[in-house]
């Protein structure tokens, strides 16, 4: 196969003498040969990996200088580094293995001509002329075959001065795998080395819009448990990369389907097959998999469900809660686990099914899932609000909403209001499925609490009727712990339209301080 080439990062480093015999490996060429430009919203083909003869360090450094980023080591046992670029993006560059390139297992038949390309079965001279046994003992220790292809950086250099076409180097068969839209592993072996790779196999198959080969499939089943091999971190950061992928909860759903998602969030563990009564339409896991749906529904459609204040939602949503994870991402990992806190609870009473208090389980469960991932301190606080607040929307639908009660729950939930109001409307919708689900107009009560927070709460709470220095000024009340209650019953009076103006709020204090 051939494919013309036009990258800005690359071609800023391709003339340094320092990567003379140099391969570009790994997703950058997946990307590359498939036709994605450049600079891609969902996943920045900047970001790019290089296999390189000698030092990767002493190549890192002058790659960094000439890019104006930052040289740091990945893993010094391997010879990994890192340059981090001024703006997104890296380039990653390892040492090319100087060990014996050990040939795989028969693959399936390439593609003839016009099919697949020029691309053709390697003969031992051909695989001496596209670099030898060094980058196909590299290509031959990673993953999966559509990541097993490599770009000759000499070759690049050569053919770009002529403007002609380059070959790719593919010596498991990535290429037709890419045509045929698979994930396949290169072996058993490849996921076992490295559980975390059955993870990624999820996350490149929903990134891409690909399948995972039955047989590959078949692995993963079978290596599961092996999962637990891999640091918390390093499964943190997998799921993380998921989520910030379009329709994320495919990749979730495929996992459940295969065994893997209860091994790297045990909270679902006893999700599946739980029953929730006559209201739902699936067991827990089934609801729980459609609210991360929905949840990522309701946040491309922001204009439809808040009106005038999506700009602000969206802002919220873009936000940076841990790393490079935003609300986005993280809000449909809580939607996921916003009834965390069913199993525990769960109870027969007078033969329907209950579960009181699971809103305050769940979030006792979510911060300890928070905790063993090592998220954020940020990122904690938003998994356990959602979970302890997600049915106070739903409780204010199916009675007389009262500005004392919206008040409430907007201090109580703070600047996550937004990941609240998607995931208790997320709740409903998937309870809604069931068409004899008791109807709510969640709907109108989320629209209406996000004016009140916008249009007035955050307002207020910047400029409020009273402050502190104003009891001790203009009523001469000496500090004390009751301050804090008395501006707290201003702002709810407030919030209900009981007290309008800054004399009210003084005359009101005035007279609970005679009490």
């Amino acid at each position: 196969m051939k494919v013309n080439f036009s990258h800005p990062t690359l071609s800023a480093i391709l003339p340094l003498p320092c990567l003379r015999g140099a391969y570009l490996v790994g997703g950058a060429v997946r990307d590359i040969a498939s036709g994605k430009k450049p600079v891609d919203r969902q996943r920045e083909i900047s970001d790019i990996d290089l296999a390189v003869p000698g030092s990767a360090e002493a190549v890192c450094r002058e790659v960094a200088e000439a890019l104006g980023g930052t040289a740091f080591v990945l893993d010094r046992d391997r010879d990994v580094w890192r340059v981090s670029l001024p703006e997104d993006g890296h380039v990653d560059i390892v040492t090319l293995s100087p060990g014996p390139y050990k040939p795989l297992p028969p693959r399936p038949p390439l593609p003839p001509a016009g099919e697949g390309g020029d691309n053709l079965n390697l003969s031992p001279r051909r695989e001496r002329a596209w670099g030898g046994e060094a980058i196909l003992a590299d290509l031959s220790a990673r993953d999966f075959t559509i990541d097993a292809m490599a770009l000759s950086l000499d070759d690049l250099r050569r053919r770009k001065k002529s403007r002609s076409s380059f070959d790719i180097v593919d010596p498991f068969g990535g290429l037709k795998d890419m045509q045929r839209r698979l994930v396949r592993a290169l072996s058993k072996k490849a996921l076992s080395d490295d559980p975390l790779r059955m993870l990624r196999a999820f996350r490149l198959a929903n990134q891409l819009g690909f399948k995972i080969e039955e047989n590959t499939l078949r692995y993963i089943r079978e290596l599961t448990v092996f999962i637990d091999k891999t640091s918390q971190e390093r499964i943190r950061d997998e799921i993380y990369v998921m989520l910030e992928t379009p329709d994320s909860w495919r990749a979730f759903r495929a996992m459940a389907d295969a065994g893997i998602l209860e091994n790297i969030l045990p909270e679902t563990k006893k999700m599946r097959a739980l029953p929730q009564g006559e209201a739902h339409k699936y067991d827990l896991l089934g609801h729980s998999l459609k609210a991360m749906e929905y949840a990522e529904s309701v946040m491309r459609d922001a204009r439809k469900h808040f009106g005038v204040w999506s700009p602000q939602v969206s802002s919220y949503l873009m936000q940076r809660i841990d790393g490079n994870l935003t609300a986005m991402g993280l809000i449909k990992l809580a939607a996921l686990l916003h009834d965390s806190g069913k199993p525990p609870t769960m109870f027969i009473d007078t033969g329907r099914i209950r579960f009181t208090g699971h809103d305050i389980k769940g979030t006792e469960i979510n911060e300890m899932a928070a905790e063993r991932l090592k998220m954020s301190s940020k990122a904690k606080e938003l998994l356990s609000l959602t979970a302890r607040h997600h049915m106070r929307p739903l409780h204010m639908s199916k009675q007389r909403i009262t500005g004392h009660a919206i008040y409430r729950y907007c201090r109580d939930i703070g600047p996550h209001l937004p990941a609240s109001l998607i995931i208790a409307l997320a709740d409903a919708f998937a309870t809604r499925e069931k068409p004899e689900s008791i109807a709510t107009d969640i709907e109108g009560v989320a629209a209406g609490i996000a004016e009140y927070y916008y249009g007035e709460f955050l307002r207020e709470e910047e400029r409020p009727l009273l402050r502190g220095r104003d009891l001790i000024e203009e009523l001469n009340l000496p500090p004390g712990p009751m301050f804090s209650r008395f501006l707290e019953d201003i702002r709810e009076k407030r919030a209900e339209g009981i007290i309008k103006t800054r004399d009210e709020a003084l005359e009101y204090v005035k007279n609970l301080s005679r009490k």
